[in-house]
């Protein structure tokens, strides 16, 4: 029986939907072939990775917390893009 190699690693690193919704509030649930007003507008980030890393990290998680994924190249994505920082070796 050969013995496991040990790493250094250490931590979560969490991947899979990076969701930016876009939500707005609009005066009256249109009609077929009606528009509504949109009174306000507002963006929220989410997703099943962003919210267990921000719970984590909300909770005092001892370990560190890193993110893996993609940002599209929509202009909706670019001011998130450099939010997180890049994870080292």
């Amino acid at each position: 029986m050969s013995a496991k190699p040990t790493t250094n690693r250490k931590g979560l690193m969490a991947g899979g939907n990076w969701i930016i919704d876009q939500v707005k509030l609009i005066d009256v649930y249109p009609q077929r072939e009606q528009l509504a007003n949109i009174r306000r507008q507002s963006e929220g980030t989410g997703g099943a990775a962003y919210n267990v890393l921000v719970d984590l990290a909300v909770l005092g998680a001892p370990f560190p917390l890193m993110a893996a994924g993609l940002v599209g190249k929509r202009p909706v994505g670019r001011p998130h893009s450099g939010r997180l920082p890049a994870a080292s070796d």
